[in-house]
């Protein structure tokens, strides 16, 4: 797992073989090969991470364009998500194309599973109120956020 200095313990919690430590290290330029690298962050780029792959090794990205800051209001992550389904059927390490709208009822079903079974632990960095948001999302936009923030009514 790769995050910044304060987080890694938190990762090594929730079961990360090892972690990295992105302001003191670049995974991306070292000798290291790994089977997955799922981008939650959104902020590499395919080509430096095929290079760290192992053969048969996948790049999933599931980003949030850093809430538009990046002045890519409008289209947000869209171009980016187009050139790796261009992409998809030239590489073994991107998965399909999916169109397929999931079972949001099945999905929940197999979440709520996962859930009573310990298989996942949900973590949550902070409640805030709803007359609070305002503040919820400035916190959100620093970056600092371990784990989910949860509003409540």
């Amino acid at each position: 797992a790769v995050d910044s200095a304060e987080k890694l313990d938190m990762l090594q919690s929730l079961g990360a073989d090892h972690v990295i430590d992105y302001t003191r290290e670049d995974f991306i330029r070292g000798s290291e090969r790994y089977d997955l690298i799922f981008d939650v962050a959104s902020n590499l780029r395919f080509s430096d991470c095929k290079r760290v792959l192992t053969p048969t090794g996948k790049y999933l990205v599931i980003g949030h364009d850093h809430y538009g800051t990046r002045g890519r209001r409008i289209l947000g992550s869209l171009p980016q998500m187009f050139k790796l389904m261009a992409l998809t059927p030239f590489t073994n390490h991107l998965p399909d194309a999916n169109f397929s709208m999931p079972n949001k009822k099945d999905l929940m079903a197999v979440l709520r599973e996962f859930l009573e079974a310990g298989k996942i632990t949900p973590v949550v960095d902070r409640t805030y109120p709803l007359s609070e948001v305002p503040e919820a999302i400035r916190y959100l936009m620093e970056g600092r956020v371990r784990g989910k923030i949860v509003v409540t009514p």
